[in-house]
C-alpha cells in the first residue's frame, strides 16, 4: 500500500513539475517518437498535446491511437539525494473538439502561453491522451505501476 502511495505521489509531482514529454507513436510497423510540450488533466487522467494535422505524430495517432507518453522526473523533494525516475504513460490518443477542446486548451495556454500561436492556427490539433496508467521506475529492479483510477486518492 505504502509503495502505491509513494508511487501516485512521484506521478503527481512529475506532472506538477514538468511540462515535457515523449510522445510515441506507431503506424506500420515504424514507430515514431518526438519530445512535446504538454499539460495534464483531470489528475494526470488526461494529457495534452498541441501538433499539426500535417505530422507523421497526428498522422500515426489517426491510423493507430495506442501511445505511449515518457517523462522524466528528478525526484528530490522526498530524498536526501535526487534520483532520476521515468514515468510511462500508456493509453488512447484523440483529437479535443467543441468544448472539449476549449476546457483543455485554457489548460494547456495555462502551462504554456508561449505556445499562443501554435494553438491559434487553424491547422493545429489538440489532441487528448486517456492514460490508463503509469509505470514508474526509479531504477532496473525498481518498477511499480500507478493505474489512472488511483490518481485522485488522497
Amino acid at each position: 500500500m505504502e509503495q502505491q502511495a509513494e508511487a501516485r505521489r512521484v506521478v503527481q509531482a512529475a506532472l506538477t513539475e514538468r511540462g515535457y514529454a515523449v510522445l510515441a507513436t506507431t503506424a506500420e510497423g515504424q514507430p515514431h517518437a518526438n519530445l512535446m510540450a504538454f499539460a495534464a488533466r483531470d489528475d494526470g487522467r488526461e494529457l495534452v498535446f498541441a501538433m499539426y494535422r500535417g505530422t507523421r505524430k497526428f498522422r500515426n495517432i489517426a491510423a493507430n491511437a495506442r501511445v505511449a507518453v515518457v517523462i522524466d522526473h528528478e525526484q528530490s523533494q522526498w530524498l536526501r539525494a535526487p534520483r532520476h525516475i521515468a514515468l510511462t504513460a500508456l493509453g488512447a490518443a484523440y483529437e479535443l473538439e467543441g468544448e472539449a477542446r476549449t476546457a483543455a486548451l485554457r489548460d494547456y495556454l495555462g502551462c504554456h502561453p508561449d505556445l499562443q500561436a501554435l494553438l491559434a492556427d487553424p491547422a493545429c490539433a489538440l489532441v487528448g491522451v486517456a492514460v490508463e496508467g503509469y509505470q514508474v521506475a526509479s531504477g532496473i529492479d525498481e518498477v511499480r505501476w500507478c493505474p489512472a483510477a488511483d490518481l485522485d486518492a488522497n
